[in-house]
This record gives structure tokens, C-alpha cells and sequence, in this order.
């Protein structure tokens, strides 16, 4: 399953919108949510880069901004996809042992990655970081850097265990992972609006 594109349906239809909520109709594709999911992935790293530039060039250095942009990495990141992304690799391991102890391997380094993002971008804000400082130089390398693993991250994540669910799995047991995914929509609901809340405002550096 490519990254970039949505997976075929029988109707022909397009992958699902971002506005999506709760209350409106959602597919019982589980392709098609993964493919959704990927699409935030690639809005948020947008936005890490986004921001990142801003610190660089330091023309308009809000602080705030940034600490809610590692709110939103670690509560749509860390809390919602990492989890989906090690519930679907234990649903898999069901279902086949070969490779199943690799996938969790690797999903456990990535979210250390991200947790690591973490802690040593809210240590260089504890420091103090004002515009074209040292700090702000690591703190823009860090945002971008983070948004170049996370674009690694999710083709990995696309091709070793998207496309395996995708090809292994019969449509039956596909409909019921997703349906065991959202058990917890309420947590991926508030995560996906806090993301898509933050990407949609205007960042002054970027004027």
C-alpha cells in the first residue's frame, strides 16, 4: 500500500474527509482509515516544519506556539497512533507469529524517538530560548529533524505493517480490527481536533 495514495474502494470513492467527526457516517474500511491517519501524520509534520522555520529565522518567536505544538505531537503522536499502530501489531501477531516480535520492536524505538523529541525540546524551553539564539538554532534543527523521522517513520509504518494487514488479512477481520480501534475514538476524536486546530492557525513568522 503506497503512503501517498488512498487505497482502492469498491464505489470508487475518496478517502475520508478531515473534517470527519463523530457524529457524521464513517467507513468501515480499514484501509481507509489508515490512509486517513497517514494524511494527519503528514499535516502534523508540515506543521513541525512550519515551525521550525519560524524559530530559525526568530521574526516572531511565540513560546506558547511551541509548547502547544508539543502538546499536540504527544497527545495525537504518542497517546493515539503509536497505541493504534501497537494494538494493530499485537492484532497482527494473532494472526501470524513471523515478524510480529520485530514490528512491536521497532514501534517501541520510534515512540522513544518521539518521547526523546520531547523531553529535549521542553529542556531547551526551560532554558530560556529568545529569537536567533543558540537555543533557538537546536530548538528549530530538533523541530525539523523530528519532522524528517516521523515522514521516515510513517512509510515504514505503511509498508511493513500497513500493507501487511492490507494483504493478509480478510475484509471480515479487518472490519473487526477497526471496530476494536474504536473502542477508543473518544481519546483520537479530541487528539485529531486539537492537531487540526493547531495546523489551521495562521503562524506570524510564516507572514
Amino acid at each position: 500500500m503506497s503512503p501517498g495514495k488512498p487505497p482502492a474502494s469498491a464505489s470508487g470513492a475518496r478517502g475520508p474527509s478531515m473534517a470527519d467527526t463523530p457524529d457524521r457516517p464513517r467507513s468501515n474500511d480499514l484501509g481507509l482509515e489508515l490512509y486517513r491517519q497517514r494524511t494527519l501524520l503528514q499535516i502534523m509534520t508540515a506543521r513541525l516544519r512550519e515551525t521550525s522555520g519560524g524559530v530559525e529565522r526568530g521574526t516572531s518567536l511565540d513560546l506558547g506556539r511551541i509548547r502547544r505544538a508539543l502538546d499536540v505531537h504527544h497527545r495525537f503522536l504518542v497517546e493515539v497512533h503509536h497505541a493504534d499502530a501497537e494494538r494493530l501489531a499485537r492484532m497482527m501477531a494473532r494472526q501470524e507469529a513471523a515478524g510480529a516480535g520485530e514490528l512491536l520492536t521497532e514501534l517501541e524505538k520510534a515512540k522513544g524517538r518521539a518521547l526523546e523529541f520531547e523531553a529535549i525540546a521542553q529542556g531547551l524551553l526551560d532554558q530560556g530560548v529568545t529569537g536567533r539564539s543558540e537555543n533557538a538554532h537546536r530548538l528549530s534543527q530538533l523541530f525539523h529533524a523530528e519532522a524528517e523521522r516521523v515522514d521516515q517513520f510513517q512509510a515504514w509504518e505503511a509498508d511493513r505493517l500497513h500493507a501487511r494487514i492490507d494483504e493478509g488479512l480478510p475484509k471480515a477481520q479487518q472490519t473487526r480490527l477497526l471496530s476494536q480501534l474504536r473502542k477508543f475514538d473518544s481519546a483520537r476524536v479530541d487528539a485529531e481536533i486539537a492537531l487540526i486546530s493547531w495546523a489551521s492557525q495562521i503562524h506570524p513568522s510564516a507572514d
